[in-house]
């Protein structure tokens, strides 16, 4: 079935629009990002102005009493910014005739203190709703007070076409359709990675959907198989709710383990691909794939990753300096990409220095339930979201993003491009533009 899919901002006066946008057309109003920020400052309930007449950055409306008698204040930029924080400058640009000393107190409708002075910034930090500033001068017994909405920016309305697995049979991709995948090779194919199916309650139709819509040639699950304190049920709820359907779609299928998963035996198959070195799988293996090397290697929160793993990785990935591309898969991160979640590895700076020094491609991590795709210092990585509903929030968000997985699409034996899928329907991609530019120590 064709659905038309509207990606909307999260800002009020976009809702506005959406109407005139789509005539008498039905509509639905895509979930994940977009849509949960707009739950959160339930719009349902809201009087949401119109598009054409948004509150005015740096000025009031006409009619002003400040303005009136000469007060005139401006802000610098004059939007916040989508979901990331925006430091505003804010200034007194003429006075009231006489009250040129007058005393200035800027108050926020964020909650944060109050700040002195004529001239002054602040730091508005959710990028999830317009916000208000409040200017009030004080001379002697003479006080004047003057209050604008400094708006956040208003995205586009985009109408966008069938969100299936358009595209994938080489043709030109639609706005909202997966991006094609690349043609069958010998050094071309589609990585899936997934994490965390242990937060939700089955995961099998989502997988089986997956595998219809993406097509992927290799499914790497990143860890969080099971529960903490899993035992052989959990490990069969595994093998035959996502595994069987990978295998039954004609992919490979490899695991890496979260701590959990190490402590309650990593009781799962050995993949049918040749692996590189197998002998301690699946706490540590390497295995190519189209073009590209892969090394999976479990660590701890606590005792990080043994002298010996860091000898073994090291030599795994000197010997795949003949590879195209280099890819390491850890459950943990090098740093912690959201407040709740697994921790970090331990003696990150060493880890950190011998993949820099082996010209890793990308370092994919889990452990937190957030999709992100940066920078840490001069290494890309990859923070795979959770294979449920709903995953987690990125470290200075205040919002909780959809379920997600990620997808490596592998051309001449290097990624081409890495996007994420986003839940709780997964049939689009997640807009990354609604992402923070950095978080913690990594960035965009």
């Amino acid at each position: 079935m064709r659905t038309e899919h509207i990606i909307v901002g999260v800002a009020l006066a976009a809702l506005g629009a959406l109407a005139g946008a789509c005539g008498g057309a039905e509509a639905k109003v895509v979930e994940g990002l977009e849509g949960r920020a707009l739950a959160a400052l339930d719009v349902a309930d809201a009087g949401a102005p119109s598009v054409s007449a948004p509150a005015p950055a740096g000025g009031e409306p006409a009619g002003d009493p400040a303005e009136a008698a000469g007060l005139y204040w401006s802000s610098d930029p004059e939007e916040l910014q989508v979901y990331r924080p925006t430091a505003v400058h804010l200034k007194v640009d003429a006075f009231p005739k006489g009250r040129e000393t007058a005393e200035c107190r800027w108050t926020f409708g964020d909650g944060t203190p109050a700040s002195d002075g004529c001239s002054t910034s602040h730091t508005f930090l959710s990028g999830q709703a317009d916000e208000q500033v409040t200017l009030t001068l004080s001379d002697g017994d003479w006080s004047l007070t003057s209050t604008h909405v400094i708006p956040l920016e208003r995205l586009p309305v985009t109408i966008l076409g069938d969100s299936g697995a358009g595209g994938q049979d080489g043709g030109e991709a639609g706005a909202a359709s997966f991006p094609a995948k690349p043609r069958p090779g010998p050094s071309a194919g589609r990585v899936l990675f997934v994490a965390d199916s242990a937060a939700t309650t089955d995961p099998q139709p989502v997988v089986a959907s997956l595998m219809e819509r993406l097509g992927p040639d290799l499914v790497v699950h990143v860890g969080g198989i099971v529960p903490i304190g899993g035992g052989d049920a959990d490990w069969d709820r595994a093998r035959d709710r996502i595994a069987r359907p990978v295998t039954g779609a004609g992919a490979e299928m490899v695991w890496a383990m979260a701590p959990p998963d190490v402590a309650a035996g990593g009781r799962v198959r050995r993949p049918e691909l040749t692996l590189v070195d197998g002998s301690d799988y699946p706490v540590r293996y390497a295995f190519s794939f189209k073009g590209a090397f892969f090394l999976v290697v479990a660590g701890d929160p606590e005792r990080g990753l043994s002298e010996e793993n860091l000898a073994w990785m090291r030599r795994r990935l000197e010997e795949a300096q003949v590879y195209e591309s280099r890819v390491v898969v850890s459950y943990l991160p090098l740093h912690k990409f959201a407040d709740d979640g697994a921790g970090a590895l331990n003696m990150k700076l060493q880890v950190y220095e011998l993949l820099l020094r082996a010209r890793v491609t990308a370092f994919v991590s889990a452990g937190h339930r957030v999709y992100f795709k940066g920078r840490y210092g001069a290494l890309s990585v990859v923070s795979v979201g959770a294979l449920a509903d709903v995953g987690g929030k990125l470290s200075g968000t205040a919002f909780a993003q959809p379920g997600s997985v990620a997808v490596m699409d592998l051309v001449a034996g290097v990624p081409e491009r890495i996007f994420a899928v986003e839940g709780p329907e997964w049939d689009a991609p997640l807009d990354e533009r609604y992402l923070p530019e950095t978080v913690e120590v990594y960035t965009r």
